[in-house]
């Protein structure tokens, strides 16, 4: 698993829910600062890649919940979809990289 992207998805997203997530997604970004720490350089890879499997879990449990239910929220529609658009980029990229390493 490419757990460099990994780390650096984790970091984008903790950027992003630091600037425009608010009080109500500080759970999440405390999460993704958990991910971004323990996806340091010092870590075996195998336990990065572990930590990649379970912070995805934690962000996207799959149906609802976490990110998946999260809506970034503007008036204006177009700010609203480039808000949006990182959440769902992101979500596609890590699970990408996961299920790559599976198969």
């Amino acid at each position: 698993m490419d757990t460099i992207r990994a780390k650096i998805l984790f970091t984008e997203l903790r950027d992003h829910l630091r600037e425009y997530g608010g009080k109500n997604l500080k759970y999440q970004t405390r999460i993704t600062e958990d991910a971004v720490n323990d996806l340091a350089d010092e870590f075996p890879e195998e336990e990065k890649e572990k930590a990649v499997r379970e912070y995805f879990r934690y962000l996207w449990p799959g149906g609802r919940g976490g990110l998946s239910d999260v809506v970034l929220w503007d008036e204006n529609l177009e700010k609203r979809i480039a808000l949006n658009e990182p959440l769902a980029r992101i979500c596609r990229e890590l699970n990408k990289l996961i299920k790559e390493a599976d198969n």
